[in-house]
C-alpha cells in the first residue's frame, strides 16, 4: 500500500473517506481482473490484430538533434522543440500538419545537460531544464515564427534558488502560470516557480519525505492540475503531490513503493505519464536500474491511487530493457513506451475504462532491428503521426503515421 504522510486532525476526516474509498476501489478492482483475464500471455506479447497499423514515414538525420532526449509540439501542429543533450540546446522543427514530415529550422545552443522542456497550455512559454549547468530557462514563443526567445533563468544556489543541484523534467501547470522540476541531485526534490511578468519567480523547494524524492525523473500533472505525480528511481516509487492551484504551492500526499506484497515494477521507476480523462497513470521502470516493465495505476478519488496492471519484461514483454519515456495518445487509445538498452518503441492498445493495456507491437523501421536510444515520445493532437528522439549519437528523429480509420474521431476523445 502507499505511504500515507501525516495529517492534521482537520485532514484525518478526509483521510477517513479516503480509507472508505479505498475499500470501495477493492471492491471496484472485481470486475477489472475479469477484465484483465482477457488480457491473457499471448495477447499482452502480441498477435494478429485489426487495430490500425503504424508506419515509418521519416528518419530526421541531423547534427542538431544530437541526443536528442525529449520532444513537445505546438497546438496549430507546426512546430516542435526538442531538448538535444548532445547538441547543447534546445532545437526547433517545423512540422508539415498534413504528411507529417519535419526538419529543423532552429537550434539554440550553449546549455550543457539539455534534457527535457515542456510547453504551456497557452502556447506563450518553453521551458527547458539543463542538468549540467543547474539552470531552468524560460521561453517565449512566437506562435507565427515558431521562434523562442531567452526572457528568464533559474539557477541553483544563486537568487536564493534552491532544488536545481541536478534538474531533470519539467512540467508546466494546465492554467500556464506555474512550472515544476524535479531534481535528481542529492535526495532529491521537486521545485516550483510561478511566472511573473516574464519571469520565473522561484517559490518553493520540497523534498518529499522519508527520501521518496530520491534519484526523482520525469513527472506529470493531472488534467485538472490538482496532482503531481513524481517517479523517482532511486527510491523505488511513486510520489503523488498536491497542488494549491491557486498559489501554485506543493504538499506531498503520499507515495507508492516498490513493494514485494503490492507493486512489483517501481524500482528504477523513471517515466510517468497521466491520460487526457484523468483516470490512469502509467509508470515505465528501468532507464538506469532496476525493474524494467510498466505499471498501471487507477486514480480513484482524492489521495487515492490503486495498481490494477503490470506488465513485465520476460513475462509479458519482450526486451522492454531499460524502460525510458512513455507517452500516450491525445484520443487515449494508444500508449507508447520507449527503451534505452534494446531500443524499441513498443504499442499498446488501452482500455479507456480499465486502463489496462495490450500489447499490439513494436514500431518498425525497415533494416534496423534496434533503432537507437528510444526516448522521448510525442504524438501530434490529430492522433496521426508519432515522433521519437533518439538520444544516442546517431543524431536521429524518427517519425511514424497511425493510419486512422475515422477522420472524425480525433481529437481528445477521452478528455473530461
Amino acid at each position: 500500500m502507499f505511504r500515507q504522510i501525516a495529517a492534521s486532525p482537520e485532514q484525518r476526516a478526509v483521510k477517513m473517506n479516503g480509507l472508505f474509498r479505498i475499500s470501495a476501489s477493492m471492491l471496484k478492482l472485481i470486475p477489472l481482473l475479469l477484465v484483465g483475464l482477457s488480457f491473457d500471455l499471448a495477447s499482452v506479447r502480441g498477435q494478429e490484430s485489426e487495430t490500425p497499423p503504424h508506419a515509418h514515414i521519416q528518419t530526421l538525420t541531423d547534427e542538431r538533434v544530437n541526443g536528442l532526449v525529449s520532444l513537445v509540439g505546438s497546438k496549430d501542429g507546426k512546430f516542435l522543440y526538442g531538448a538535444a543533450l548532445g547538441s547543447k540546446g534546445v532545437v526547433t522543427l517545423s512540422r508539415d500538419p498534413e504528411t507529417g514530415k519535419v526538419e529543423v529550422v532552429d537550434l539554440i545552443e550553449g546549455l550543457k545537460g539539455s534534457v527535457c522542456l515542456a510547453i504551456s497550455k497557452d502556447q506563450k512559454w518553453v521551458v527547458l531544464t539543463s542538468c549540467l549547468e543547474s539552470l531552468v530557462t524560460l521561453y517565449s514563443r512566437d506562435a507565427e515564427t515558431g521562434m523562442l526567445t531567452e526572457v528568464s533563468s533559474r539557477k541553483h544556489g544563486m537568487d536564493e534558488v534552491e532544488g536545481l543541484e541536478f534538474p531533470i523534467a519539467v512540467t508546466i501547470s494546465p492554467d500556464s502560470r506555474f512550472v515544476y522540476v524535479t531534481n535528481a541531485g542529492g535526495t532529491g526534490s521537486l521545485t516550483a516557480f510561478s511566472i511573473e511578468n516574464d519571469k520565473l519567480k522561484f517559490l518553493q523547494q520540497h523534498e518529499g519525505v522519508d527520501g521518496c524524492m530520491k534519484g526523482a525523473r520525469l513527472l506529470t500533472v493531472d488534467p485538472d492540475g490538482e496532482f503531481l505525480f513524481v517517479a523517482c528511481a532511486k527510491a523505488n516509487c511513486l510520489t503523488v503531490f498536491d497542488r494549491d492551484t491557486d498559489n501554485g504551492r506543493l504538499r506531498v500526499l503520499h507515495y507508492m513503493p516498490d513493494d514485494e506484497d503490492r507493486c512489483n515494477l517501481l524500482a528504477g521507476a523513471h517515466g510517468v505519464v497521466c491520460s487526457n480523462d484523468g483516470r490512469h497513470l502509467y509508470v515505465s521502470s528501468g532507464r538506469f536500474s532496476g525493474d524494467n516493465g510498466i505499471s498501471v495505476f487507477e486514480i480513484l478519488q482524492r489521495e487515492v491511487v490503486e495498481l490494477v496492471q503490470e506488465l513485465e519484461d520476460g513475462k509479458d514483454l519482450k526486451n522492454f530493457t531499460a524502460g525510458n519515456h512513455i507517452g500516450i495518445s491525445p484520443d487515449g487509445k494508444y500508449v507508447y513506451a520507449t527503451t534505452a538498452t534494446s531500443g524499441k518503441v513498443f504499442c499498446f492498445e488501452r482500455d479507456a475504462k480499465s486502463g489496462q493495456l495490450k500489447y499490439l507491437y513494436d514500431l518498425q523501421v525497415e533494416g534496423e532491428t534496434q533503432l537507437g536510444r528510444m526516448a522521448g515520445v510525442f504524438v501530434s493532437s490529430d492522433n496521426r503521426f508519432v515522433y521519437v528522439a533518439d538520444e544516442g549519437e546517431k543524431q536521429r528523429l524518427y517519425v511514424f503515421e497511425r493510419q486512422v480509420e475515422d477522420a472524425s474521431q480525433t481529437g481528445n476523445a477521452d478528455q473530461k
